[in-house]
Formats: structure tokens, sequence, C-alpha cells
């Protein structure tokens, strides 16, 4: 049923807002093509707190190994919680700029903030539909009731993002320092036991913890938890082992391959959508965030007065380790799209279609063609 009303959200959606199927449009035929965009964003991810209950080992902003690396501590423990009157703001630019979608996320756990079932229903009522992470922590569930509200809001919920990095319980806490792999999987089970809201799993693929990702798979499935499972490669970070070039899943990890065979197959098995990544080292896939997302996240390397409305496009290497702290902060500009087109962007742009990355850290991405 859920999944019906949320197709039924979307039919009405470009039914009362045409332009924004147009635009969906021309972004699949144009996109990595031309540099100034006649569409916006395909969403908008809106940082509301630099909170967080873990400190993930792969972590740029709440590992201990990011504090003490030269590189990335500027994102290290951001302070910053987002009043309700700017979360508006935002989402009241993204909306008039017909972006499609708004993620609603924090550095670490949006559930910390005071304000988030009233954040989730603004987003809600300006959108008819809203997502959001969460690393679901059961001490901040039950005590705020979390999941109850949750569920009263289920029809209106596209999806919730969420990190589990093995399945091996204690493997999956020694990454995710902080969380426990039981207490996740029950709050998520409690939620599915009354919806069937859909859980975005990301697993995060490394040398490390690419064993019985299959079983992951059956765990969920046999708790009758509602998900697709999105495999993702490393960014590699490099401020500890687990962030190293080293153990980035590259064309040569043969069983790390036998086990992604093993994924797809009981995926289709059992009906769970999954997304399987290329090899580190051969992905043919170009760089194409910059016609796709806007993010805003602060950084100690700025203003703070800036913190909130700084965008950027997310936390990949060029962000974390190299020089790419901001294209502009969203309340300078009288609308979304003046950013969108903002001459740095289009520059960037043009360069990445004549093959010439924005920062000397692209060449650590697994988007980088020129290897």
């Amino acid at each position: 049923m859920h999944n019906t009303q949320i197709a039924l959200t979307t039919i009405k959606k470009y039914i009362e807002r045409p332009r924004l199927l147009v635009d969906e449009l021309m972004y699949r035929v144009t996109n990595g093509k031309i540099a100034k965009l006649p569409y916006p964003p395909r969403h908008v991810s809106i940082m509301i707190t630099g909170a967080c209950t873990n400190q993930c080992t792969f972590c740029c902003h709440h590992s201990i190994d990011s504090k003490s690396d030269p590189v990335s501590k500027h994102l290290y423990k951001l302070n910053f919680s987002i009043s309700y009157d700017d979360f508006c703001r935002i989402v009241d630019m993204a909306y008039d700029a017909r972006v499609p979608h708004v993620h609603v996320v924090g550095t670490g756990e949006p559930f910390l903030h005071e304000d988030i079932m009233r954040l989730i229903d603004y987003v809600i009522e300006k959108y008819g539909e809203v997502s959001f992470q969460s690393n679901f922590n059961k001490n901040i569930f039950e005590k705020n009731n979390y999941v109850d509200a949750i569920v009263k809001r289920a029809e209106y919920i596209t999806y919730i993002t969420t990190d589990i990095l093995s399945s091996d319980p204690k493997k999956h806490e020694e990454i995710k320092k902080g969380s426990n792999y039981e207490d996740l999987l029950e709050i998520m089970q409690k939620i599915n036991e009354k919806t069937d809201i859909l859980f975005d799993v990301h697993l995060v693929l490394t040398k490390y913890n690419y064993q019985n990702m299959d079983m992951l798979v059956e765990d969920l499935h046999s708790r009758g938890i509602n998900f697709r499972f999105s495999i993702v490669n490393l960014y590699p970070y490099n401020f500890n082992k687990f962030t190293s070039n080293d153990i980035v899943y590259k064309s040569n990890d043969v069983e790390i391959t036998k086990e992604l065979d093993k994924v797809k197959d009981i995926c289709k098995k059992l009906g769970v959508r999954v997304s399987i990544p290329e090899s580190f080292d051969t992905s043919k896939s170009k760089c194409t965030v910059f016609w796709s997302r806007l993010q805003t996240i602060p950084s100690w390397d700025i203003p703070k007065e800036k913190w909130i409305g700084n965008v950027i496009q997310g936390d990949c290497n060029a962000v974390v380790k190299g020089q790419m702290r901001s294209f502009g902060n969203l309340f300078d500009y009288d609308n979304l799209f003046d950013l969108w087109n903002d001459e740095t962007l289009v520059k960037i742009r043009k360069d990445l279609i004549h093959n010439k990355y924005p920062d000397e850290e692209c060449k650590n991405c697994q988007n980088y063609l020129l290897k």
C-alpha cells in the first residue's frame, strides 16, 4: 500500500507541476553534456545537525582519525544545528526552483536535532513526500517515540537511508563504532511491522567487509524488512587503514567479485533491488554529480556565520582531501537557480565535459577516467 501511495504522489506531482517532467527528460538527455543547465538539481540534501551517536571508522566528520589528520580535520566535529526558519527557507528555495526531491541528512544523526519531526513535516507539507537518513539509535528512538512518529507519516516517506556494514554484527560494530547491529535491525523491524516503508541500506564495500553480503540480504529479508541494497565503493580518504587506497575493491579482487555475484543471485531470488558498484580501477562512469545534486554542508575553513546554507557537492575526495570548501551560500542568492548556474559551477561542468577535473584529489576517485 505504501509503494502504491508513493507512486500516486509522484503522478500527482507531475500532473500538478508538468514542468517537473520536462526537467527530468531534459536531465536524462543532456546529463554530462551541457554546462549551463535549464533544469534544477535532481535532489537537494539538507544537513540539519553536526551531532552523532557514532564514530564510524570511515567518517570524515566523526572518526577520531579524521580529527588528527591535517587534511580532513576541516570537517571533523562540526558543531551546528539548523534553525527551523533557515531550514524552511532552503526547502522553499528548492521547491520554487523545481527541485523534485529534498533529502534530510546530518553529518551524523538527524534525529539528534530537537525539531527533526517538525522539519520532516515541513518538507511533507511543501512536497507531499520526504526522505531522510538515520542510524536508528535505540535509546534515542525509544526515548522520543520516533518509531510511532515515523509510522504515522509512512504514506509520505519515500525511503529512509541507513548503513549496515557487514552481516557479522561484531564487524559492523567495529566499523560503525557506537552502533549495535541487533538494535538497528530491531528498530527497522518495528517500523516494517506497521508499514512497508522502504529502507535504502548502504554497505560501503572494502576488502575488509565484503564477506557474506548475501547473508546480510537473507537476514534482513527474514526479519520482514522492506529494503533495497545499495553497495557503494569507499572514498579513500587515507586517514586510517580502513580508508586507504589499498582497501578499495579492484578488478583483481576475484573473491569480492564472486561475492557480488552471490548477492545479485540472492537478491534476484528474494525480489530485492540491488545496486552493484564497478571495481574502483575499471569504472567507466565519469563524474556527473555537478549535473544532479547539491548538498548543504559547513566546513571549519569558512566563516561560521556562513555555515548554514553553504553548498558543496558531498563528501567526495575533492571536498574531504582537496580544496573544495564552498560553491556559495544559498542565502546569498535570490534563487537556487542563480547558484546552480553560477560561473564556478558552469566552468566545472565545461571542464568535466573535456575531461578536465576540478580538483587534484579527483584522481583518487573511482569516477576519474584519466588513470
